[in-house]
């Protein structure tokens, strides 16, 4: 996952791994919350995260990892997650798998703070394959701000 996912589904998934607060801010999410696209879910899991309500996170997260996620959850601290000025960039789709970008003013993950601007930060450039770029993003070795995010049974979900 990219620095953000990782950070942020590992603050969820990982006691004792938590993100540094960066404050509320406001943003525009392109999609209503929710698993009809990829889009919908960067926007649920943003909009959980603003709202400071960590139970709903879990929801986002792929099937086979949102009872470890709802375990974990005890773990992190109401508020430290957070995320300022989001909106979501541009998504590029290979079949049941995309990766969506994060555009923010300020996002901080693992103690460390980031922003974005632009809506292709992550996405395939050049002659590099859309699984190349999934790959950089599932296993965190950029700062890129794209989000994996799979289809299960029909629904999208945070890869993880």
């Amino acid at each position: 996952m990219t620095s953000f996912a990782k950070r942020s589904l590992g603050a969820v998934l990982a006691a004792g791994v938590v993100l540094g607060a960066c404050g509320g801010g406001t943003g525009s999410l392109s999609a209503a919350p929710g698993h009809d696209s990829p889009q919908a879910v960067l926007a649920g899991f943003i909009q959980a995260i603003k709202g400071k309500n960590l139970q709903p996170l879990c929801q986002y997260v792929a099937p086979a990892s949102q009872s470890q996620c709802r375990s974990s959850l005890g773990a992190v601290k109401s508020g430290s997650i957070a995320v300022e000025g989001a909106s979501i960039g541009n998504v590029s789709r290979q079949g049941n798998r995309a990766l969506v970008v994060l555009m923010a003013d300020k996002y901080c993950a693992g103690g460390k703070c980031y922003s974005n601007h632009d809506p292709n930060a992550g996405l395939p450039r050049g002659s590099e394959t859309f699984n190349a770029a999934w790959s950089k993003a599932q296993t965190g070795t950029s700062q890129d701000p794209a989000a994996p995010v799979q289809m299960v049974n029909g629904k999208w979900y945070l890869a993880s």
